[in-house]
């Protein structure tokens, strides 16, 4: 009987423990533990830069065809600047295979060929062609060498201090490399400009015939965008682009913008594994999917500091109807979270008051709605972010009577204390002349005194003499 009752209080009591379990929200849940196969790797926001995941990200690696992204990049910006044009017309030269090995992948263009800058970029892009690269570079900065100087100069301009380029494309070079950091700020420069946007998140394209060639059709090297690859596409994976060499191993560039975030990844050095006899896993594609199914599930947008909140109040002087300041933030700030983190908890604020000329710690009014007052910055896992505007939430009305009689007790405060100061400036001299009166008197009465005695000592000196 005992034992029976033990057995149902022990299930009740699992019962329990599982619709509790059952009712903790998801998001109140640990993030799970997460972790890339590859020598580096980093998830960014392409809007602000933050880190969200990170592993050797400044870690100097060779880049693989991963550096295309960049010629294509400072190919676009010197459209956007109208430098040039999409529709130009280059003329290939000579010098269009320029540092490429024999087993470079390349469109095989010629000396004379006649393309468009937009369709070398397609071939570039798309096609992962080295050559294009060339051409593309050639046609930009005048030579190969010059455009790569350009290179290593934009790198710099985009905060990329974990890099060294010598080529255009990528191909194994002695001292060139690159970091997952670095590749990451230039993938989210590249999002600024749609229309390298749009080639490189192409699946396939087809030149179109030229002077010196039938029409050239090219099919994405990058296969998180290729449908009939199941293992590793990923519908909304926007493009950017993939590279492999022996020296490199599997790299890949990737970014998605979607639930109103907007990320970029990079892998690098990530090889291929044998899943089964003859069929092998590239792993840069697999472990950028993955990067992206653990980031939408466990991530979210929260709100740090938003426009609304009340964050602190000083006191006004001559206010009419307040004699308290309420501040908000200037502007709002949102940060990529853990969908477990609670923002209130865990972020830390100091404010400082900004009163001009005031040292009280109150503000006079009027004040005007918006006006700036103080300063809100936030920490939080060793990182400090802001400091943001605090300005005032309303406007406050002088009030003119309360200023006045404030100034007129101000003035006679003034006045009095020039009577004051004047009349210790009276009795000081005053004193001092008594003193002096004083002090000659004391004398006068010391010389008459010692004349005094001088005529009695004379007066007995003659009586001693008659005798």
């Amino acid at each position: 009987m005992k034992k029976n009752n033990f057995k149902k209080i022990f299930l009740c009591f699992i019962i329990a423990a599982a619709i509790l379990l059952s009712a903790i929200p998801l998001q109140s849940r640990a993030l799970e533990p997460f972790d890339v196969y590859a020598n580096a790797a980093i998830l960014m926001d392409a809007k602000s830069g933050q880190v969200i995941y990170s592993k050797n990200e400044h870690a100097h690696l060779p880049p693989a065809g991963t550096l295309k992204l960049f010629t294509a990049l400072l190919a676009v910006e010197a459209a956007a600047n109208n430098k040039v044009s999409m529709t130009d017309k280059i003329t290939v030269s000579s010098d269009v295979k320029f540092d490429l090995s024999r087993d470079a992948a390349t469109a095989g263009l010629q000396s004379g060929e006649v393309l468009t800058l937009e369709d070398l970029l397609y071939l570039m892009m798309v096609g992962s062609a080295n050559d294009a690269c060339n051409a593309v570079a050639e046609f930009i900065s005048g030579s190969v060498s010059d455009f790569v100087t350009l290179m290593n100069e934009r790198a710099a301009e985009l905060g990329c201090t974990d890099s060294n380029f010598t080529n255009t494309h990528g191909l194994p070079s002695g001292n060139q490399y690159s970091s997952a950091y670095d590749l990451a700020l230039i993938a989210s420069e590249s999002l600024k400009y749609p229309a390298l946007v749009k080639i490189a998140n192409l699946e396939k394209y087809t030149v179109p015939a030229t002077n010196m060639s039938e029409e050239r059709s090219v099919r994405t090297t990058n296969h998180l965008l290729r449908p009939g690859t199941q293992m590793y596409y990923y519908k909304d994976a926007i493009g950017l682009k993939s590279g492999s060499s022996t020296e490199a191993g599997h790299c890949l560039i990737s970014s998605v913008n979607k639930s109103s975030m907007s990320v970029v990844s990079v892998v690098l050095g990530a090889v291929d594994v044998q899943t089964e006899p003859g069929v092998f896993q590239v792993q840069s594609f697999t472990e950028t999917k993955r990067m992206f199914e653990w980031f939408f599930k466990n991530f979210q947008y929260k709100d740090i500091i938003k426009t609304s909140d009340l964050l602190a109040s000083v006191d006004v002087r001559f206010g009419k109807g307040s004699d308290t300041l309420i501040l908000r933030p200037e502007t709002g700030f949102k940060l990529i979270l853990p969908n477990e983190i609670d923002p209130e908890k865990v972020f830390e604020k100091q404010i400082i008051f900004i009163l001009p000329g005031d040292e009280t710690g109150t503000a006079d009014a009027p004040i005007e709605r918006g006006e700036k007052f103080g300063e809100v910055t936030l920490f939080y896992n060793g990182k400090t972010y802001g400091p943001f505007a605090l300005i005032a939430n309303t406007s406050i009305k002088l009030d003119r009577g309360a200023y006045i009689l404030n100034r007129a007790g101000q003035s006679l405060n003034a006045a009095w204390l020039k009577v004051v100061l004047i009349v210790v400036i009276i009795l000081a001299a005053l004193m001092g002349v008594l003193a002096l009166r004083v002090s000659s008197m004391k004398r006068r009465r010391r010389r008459e005194a010692a004349r005094k005695r001088a005529e009695r000592i004379v007066y007995r000196d003659d009586e001693e003499a008659e005798d």
